[in-house]
């Protein structure tokens, strides 16, 4: 199994966050994911997400990125996800309807 890499830090303003994702984005880091997600709600203001150099990503990963989404707007703060996958992944996100996070949708 691959394991995720997940790097927390402080954006370049005042309560702002940066979460890096890589890796496998998938229900079987599921636990590590949704702990970096609820820190990252405690702790942050805006926070961006950025995904890099994913080697597996499924639909379990990306309903943990749209309650994280809900969850920041829920507490008025802003979420902003980039993301630079291979072009099978971009096509998932474009059949499950998570394509407005590709930035292209």
């Amino acid at each position: 199994m691959k394991t995720v890499k997940l790097k927390m830090s402080d954006g370049k303003t005042k309560g702002s966050g940066l979460l890096s994702l890589q890796g496998n984005l998938s229900l079987d880091n599921v636990e590590q994911l949704v702990h970096v997600f609820r820190e990252a709600v405690q702790k942050y203001k805006r926070l961006s997400v950025e995904l890099k150099e994913v080697c597996a990503l499924d639909l379990g990963f990306l309903q943990l990125l749209w309650s994280l989404e809900n969850e920041m707007h829920k507490k008025g703060e802003e979420l902003e996800v980039k993301m630079t996958l291979p072009s099978e992944l971009e096509q998932l996100l474009r059949n499950t309807g998570f394509s407005r996070w590709l930035g292209s949708a």
